[in-house]
This record gives C-alpha cells, structure tokens and sequence, in this order.
C-alpha cells in the first residue's frame, strides 16, 4: 500500500461533521439576516449599535477586509486541491510507466540541474589534478567561512 492509497483516508471528513458545517453556516447566515432587519426597522437597536460602535469604523474595516481575504485564500486553497486531485488521477490513470521527477530537495528543479552540471564540469577539469572541488558557504555580505 503507498502512501497515495492511504492518504484519502487520513483526510475524510465524516458526513456527520460535513452536516453539522453546513447546518451551522445557515443558523449563522439567519441570525445575521435578523441583525440587519433588526438594526432597520428598531430604533431602540439602532441607538445601541451606533453608541456601541462609535468609532469602531476603522475596527468594522478590519474586520470585513480579514473575512474578504480569508474568503479569497479559502476559494484558491479549495482550487489548489481540487488540481491536485485532478493531477493525482492522470498520474494514477498514466499508470507505473511514468517516472518520478519530483525530488526530495528544497531547490527548484532548474537550479538544482544547473548545480549538477557545475559540479560535473568542475570535477572534470578538476580530477586532472587529483582534487575534488572545494564548497564554501558564504556569508550574505560575501565573505566565504
């Protein structure tokens, strides 16, 4: 069993909790819905939000400006997953014949390639002479350690 077979598993939400979510958001949506029309129409309401709130502007901004972009990162996390599954079934539908060139490294793929080939040129010229290349870690102002 790979670990593509086991994951799904590890991330199901059960239809209970999914139920519960949806459930909630309405209760949430309703009693916003009844906020407003409350705020509209008592005057009584409206008096204690605006002396509540006074100056709580700047606070109100805030807030909707958090919700709008956490809405937006919710909605590009959920397209994010969405192609990861789509690409999960074409290599899964591509079959084993498919090599992997993903690689374990924090380097993207061109520089690691490009380091490859420095050192292969390096150690050609260099294994006349006998040595193999030295690397040195450089500090940011440039000096090497």
């Amino acid at each position: 069993m790979t670990s593509e077979e086991a994951e799904p598993s590890t991330r199901h939400t059960p239809s209970y909790a999914k139920l519960l979510i949806i459930v909630q958001t309405i209760v949430i949506i309703y009693f916003i819905f009844w906020s407003l029309e409350e705020y509209l129409n008592n005057y009584y309401f409206q008096a204690y939000v605006n002396t509540s709130l006074q100056g709580g502007g700047f606070a109100l901004v805030a807030a909707s400006s958090v919700g709008i972009f956490s809405a937006i990162a919710t909605g590009l996390f959920m397209k994010l997953r969405q192609t990861r599954r789509k690409l999960a079934h074409l290599a899964v539908a591509e079959g084993p014949g498919l090599e992997s060139h993903e690689s374990e490294s924090v380097l993207a793929p061109h520089v690691e390639q490009h380091l490859i080939n420095m050192i292969r040129k390096s150690t050609t010229t260099d294994t006349a002479s006998g040595s193999l290349p030295i690397l040195k870690r450089e500090e940011p102002s440039g000096q090497a350690k």
